[in-house]
């Protein structure tokens, strides 16, 4: 029963830390795709003056 549990926690654990990962460079990836795409028309319309 012991080992069972304890393997049932590190399997458990397993799976938490590979989607963290998976999260992480998905977040990474999005926020430097954002970057990337909205470096030009930020200063574009910081330039259109606001009426």
């Amino acid at each position: 029963m012991c080992t069972l549990t304890a393997e049932a926690l590190h399997l458990i654990f397993d799976a938490n830390h590979i989607r963290d990962v998976g999260n992480a460079a998905a977040h990474r990836f999005t926020t430097a795709r954002w970057r990337k795409r909205s470096r030009t028309p930020h200063f574009r319309t910081q330039k259109i003056p606001l009426r």
